[in-house]
């Protein structure tokens, strides 16, 4: 099969999406570095090389899953068109659903926008941070260990991390996986580093958690905590069909075969789980931030 070069490289949208494309493989990233899709692509090249529109196939169109590797978003276009690239998706359980891009071609990969910080901040972050609030009360801390740029939370390691911030919004500075992905600590997903705090979430099945924050001992009734820590926990869990899970434990503890549980206990998307901004309306995702909505 034919390729065109008109194609081949990087792709970006304000620093929020960066696409490559090297021939019959197309690797799609947010601006976080995590990898969303990687799949095996297909168009025709002589109409993409005349300037035509021309479509381009994924042999795998899911951009994320739920916790059971259900199909929750979907590539709902991917064109070329007059030196651009036209890209949507959109939710599958929502035939309306659709939010559109347009990427322009840069001579750069899609990392360049990560500054690393660990110079600057390693030296103030260092030492023991206690838990506000829930996860006070059964007494949970981390402990950041600056020689060795690690986090220790109740006695486990939750592995080696660097301090980033990103060009999309230079102003907040965050904790992240030592490879720069956003991908968890344990449960925990990605730190922002606030004044006098670190902020978390959890990841529970598909349970969205309120922020966790996490203080020196001596300012845990002094910080102004945000107000997305403040929300109860929202989901909707469903569980599946068939024998009970991990012989008796976790999901499988939700009851008899083919049992759903509901819990609907906030409203949902009242704050972006990511930064804390509130949102007014519905949105796909965060103005503030560009996180997916309902995903972290």
């Amino acid at each position: 099969m034919r390729y065109s070069e008109k194609l081949n490289g990087y792709w970006e949208k304000e620093r929020r999406y960066y696409f490559e494309f090297r021939d019959g493989r197309g690797i799609f990233r947010e601006y976080r570095r995590k990898i969303m899709l990687d799949t095996e692509i297909s168009y025709d090249a002589e109409r993409l090389e005349s300037g035509a529109r021309t479509e381009i196939s994924l042999a795998d169109a899911t951009w994320d899953r739920d916790a059971f590797g259900g199909a929750m978003t979907r590539v709902k276009e991917l064109a070329y068109e007059n030196g651009r690239l036209i890209f949507a998706t959109g939710y599958v359980s929502e035939a309306g659903s659709r939010s559109e891009y347009v990427l322009e071609k840069v001579d750069h990969g899609p990392f360049d926008h990560i500054r690393i910080r660990d110079d600057e901040y390693l030296p103030c972050l260092a030492g023991v941070w206690k838990a506000w609030g829930r996860s006070r009360e059964i007494g949970d801390e981390l402990f950041i260990d600056e020689k060795e740029r690690k986090i220790i939370c109740l006695g486990r390691g939750l592995g080696a991390f660097h301090v980033v911030s990103y060009a999309l919004a230079p102003e907040r500075v965050y904790i992240v996986p030592e490879d720069l992905t956003e991908e968890s600590f344990g449960s925990y997903t990605r730190f922002e580093v606030k004044p006098d705090m670190l902020t978390t979430t959890e990841k529970v099945f598909d349970m969205s958690m309120p922020l966790t924050v996490f203080a020196r001992e001596d300012m845990l009734d002094k910080i102004e905590i945000p107000d997305a820590a403040k929300q109860p926990a929202g989901s909707v869990m469903m569980c599946p069909p068939g024998p009970p899970m991990g012989g008796g434990m976790g999901m499988g503890m939700m009851g008899p075969l083919g049992m759903q549980m509901v819990q609907k206990l906030s409203k949902p998307y009242n704050f972006c789980a990511n930064c804390g901004k509130q949102l007014e309306t519905p949105l796909h995702f965060c103005p503030e931030c560009g996180a997916k909505i309902g995903t972290l």
